[in-house]
Parts: C-alpha cells; sequence; structure tokens
C-alpha cells in the first residue's frame, strides 16, 4: 500500500464530507502508516497545499529519508518555447523539494500522458540528483499511450487509474509493465468513494446498476464493499502496490488491515470480472463527471 495525500491539501472525493484533516490528524496518520508497513507518500503540486502538509508532517514526525515519496511536475503551460520547458520543469521540481523539505524525489511523475513528450527533460534531473526514477501518471482519460510509454527508456514507474469497474488496463497494460519491469502504482481504487456508496449521486445516477451489483456480491460472499474492491486489485498480476488516500486514522486502519488479507480466491476473482459491467470512460473518470 501506498498512502495518497491529496487530501491532507484539498477538499477531495465524492463522499468526502469532511473536508480536509488538521495538520495533527495528518501527522497521526503517516505516523500509523510508517509503523504499520507503509513506506512511500504520494503527493504533487497540484494538490493545493498537500506538499507543505506532507513536509512539516515528516519533519515533525522525524521521518525525512525514510519514507520513500512521489510527486508530480505542476501542469505544463501550453505553448511555452524549449527553454522556458526546461526551466518550468526544474522549477516545479525544485519548488516541490523545498515544500517537502528533502533533497530529492524518489519518483517524480508527469501528471499527464499528453505531457510524455518532455520526459527526456525529466530525466535530466536525475542527473543532477534531484529525482531517483521517472515516470507518467495516465489520466485515465485515454491509455492510447501505453505501449509508447511503457516501451520507452527513460521511463521507470507509471501510475494509473484501475478498479474492478475500470479494467482498461488489464487487457496488456500490465502484462507490458512487467516485461519491462516497471511498476505500477493503482491509484482510484474506490474511484473517490463512489463504489462504496450504496446510492449514486444524482449526476451519476448510471452508476447505480455497477454499485448494485457490488453490493449483491458483498452481501453473497460476506465481504465488505472496500474489501471486494481493494482485495481484487490486489489479485491482479503487474499490480505492485495500491495507492490509496484516506480522510481519517480509521479508514487508513482498514485499508491496511485489508491489504494484509492479501487477493481474493481466483474463482471470486473471475466472477467479478464477469459480473461487473464495463462502463464508458466518462463514468470512469472523474474529470468527465458532471459537475453539480
Amino acid at each position: 500500500m501506498m498512502l495518497g495525500t491529496v487530501q491532507f491539501g484539498m477538499d477531495y472525493g465524492i463522499a468526502n464530507r469532511a473536508g480536509k484533516p488538521s495538520q495533527a490528524a495528518v501527522c497521526e496518520m503517516i505516523s500509523y502508516a510508517w509503523e504499520h508497513g507503509v513506506n512511500c507518500l504520494d503527493t504533487a503540486a497540484a494538490y493545493g497545499d498537500s506538499e507543505e502538509v506532507v513536509g512539516k508532517a515528516l519533519s515533525e514526525l522525524n521521518l525525512q529519508g525514510k519514507m520513500k515519496i512521489i510527486s508530480k511536475v505542476a501542469h505544463i503551460p501550453e505553448g511555452i518555447t524549449y527553454n522556458e520547458l526546461l526551466l518550468y520543469i526544474q522549477d516545479s521540481v525544485e519548488t516541490s523539494l523545498r515544500r517537502l523539505q528533502v533533497d530529492y524525489l524518489d519518483v517524480c511523475l508527469f501528471h499527464h500522458e499528453k505531457y510524455f513528450y518532455a520526459i527526456e527533460i525529466l530525466a535530466r534531473m536525475k542527473d543532477r540528483g534531484l529525482i531517483k526514477s521517472t515516470g507518467i501518471s495516465f489520466s485515465g482519460v485515454s491509455f492510447k499511450e501505453v505501449s509508447k510509454v511503457l516501451l520507452s527508456s527513460f521511463v521507470d514507474a507509471v501510475q494509473i487509474p484501475g478498479s474492478i469497474l475500470d479494467r482498461r488496463f488489464e487487457d496488456s497494460g500490465y502484462r507490458l509493465a512487467q516485461e519491462n519491469t516497471i511498476p505500477v502504482f493503482v491509484r482510484s481504487t474506490y474511484l473517490q468513494g463512489l463504489l462504496l456508496m450504496d446510492t449514486a449521486p444524482l449526476i451519476l445516477h448510471e452508476m447505480q446498476p455497477a454499485l448494485d451489483c457490488i453490493g449483491e456480491l458483498s452481501l453473497q460472499h460476506h465481504l465488505t464493499r472496500e474489501a471486494i474492491c481493494a482485495r481484487y486489485m490486489l489479485g491482479i498480476d503487474g499490480v505492485s502496490s495500491l495507492l490509496m488516500g484516506v480522510d481519517n486514522i480509521d479508514q487508513l486502519q482498514e485499508n491496511i488491515n485489508l491489504i494484509a488479507q492479501g487477493p481474493l480466491s481466483p474463482e471470486l476473482q473471475t466472477e467479478i470480472s464477469n459480473s461487473l459491467p464495463l462502463l464508458p470512460e466518462r463514468l470512469l473518470s472523474p474529470s468527465l463527471w458532471p459537475k453539480e
């Protein structure tokens, strides 16, 4: 398990009603995660003040240099020149380091596959010792660039959206990543908490049949919705780590316990794949969801 920190820097998640946790709560969660075997945090320049919050927490907990950190380059403006791009990426990485109060990033990703054209520039930051590994965080809007990204010598890791309803990467992506020894960090296991809800929000009413199906599987197999969703993803070959964000310590404890239980049985894994519908992209990608 990798701990996502977007909730630490901004109000995030369709099921989040509590808002940002306090700095004290963040420290409690990071400390608990570390004590229970979670050694990696995922953040980004675009996640509000998440980097500052995480940096302060790591300093207070004396965990700097112990927990691995993944962050992402700020979204790149359109129409900038090559020299401007060089300076922009360098400034973004250096700003993240200052906010996080660390000397280097273990992994630095671009936020979207459309920025893949600049991956060689990002790799230069490795030569300066500012980052250890480079890669791409797929937006989920399109996986057309998967093979090109996974075959690049400049890509050390990828982050992708994946869940029991979002199985687009299962067709070939995981296999290709394995063949090229590229770690795959999977986010959106709960799809911002939507998959844990009994009733879909009105703006996503088309998701209701899928949510009902998850509920039926949960009752039939005496498993929570969380267990169905998380342990299914653990059973997929090629998944290196589940990136899971939390709003509070209770959610963190539950997720750590679920990870410890390991994957579902192969029989249940197959049943879930056969039972749940394949949904259109506009329902799988939060960036495409209707606005309330």
